[in-house]
């Protein structure tokens, strides 16, 4: 035990320079893992494989898409547009069934949330995961946040896709 503490010892040590450049690899990994989990919230399972980004990615398209082509089937209440913003959260099964939809925040949108969870109900089966998904999650949570006025227009609710903006 002693040879190895020396060995560590007289081993040479990262500059200032390298351990910077580490510790912001690091927190850029971390911040990305943190940006795709707020947006679509994969519950892992254990020891899982990662994922490949370009396949989550390919696949969060794909269901927008359905949700965007299912919204023109819906009716959708002209009521007021409320004031407040809301914010729901579908979870998906591996074999694109729809497992929970939960209300986060109602705000005052209830006509909205009801418009979106018959969009989702619509939508609904999804595509199954692609493997690598599969192998790794146990399921996909999906949130959907609500802008007071986001139904203005009448044409649909155009699902879109946030860039790191909070509901």
């Amino acid at each position: 035990m002693e040879n190895f503490l020396d060995e560590l010892a007289r081993a040479p040590q990262p500059t200032l320079a390298q351990r910077s450049r580490a510790m912001a690899r690091e927190q850029g990994r971390q911040m990305a893992r943190q940006d795709a989990s707020e947006e679509a919230l994969l519950e892992m399972r254990p020891n899982a494989p990662p994922i490949h980004p370009f396949s989550l990615e390919s696949y969060l398209n794909g269901l927008l898409r359905r949700l965007n082509q299912s919204a023109a089937f819906v009716q959708r209440d002209k009521g007021d547009p409320g004031v407040q913003p809301a914010a729901v959260r579908f979870r998906l099964n591996p074999d694109g069934s729809l497992q929970s939809f939960v209300v986060l925040n109602a705000g005052d949108q209830a006509a909205e949330i009801a418009f979106i969870k018959a969009v989702v109900e619509r939508s609904v089966p999804f595509l199954p995961f692609p493997p690598d998904i599969d192998r790794a999650a146990r399921s996909l949570g999906i949130t959907i946040c609500i802008r007071p006025g986001s139904g203005e227009g009448g044409g649909g609710p155009g699902f879109t896709r946030m860039n790191g903006n909070r509901c």
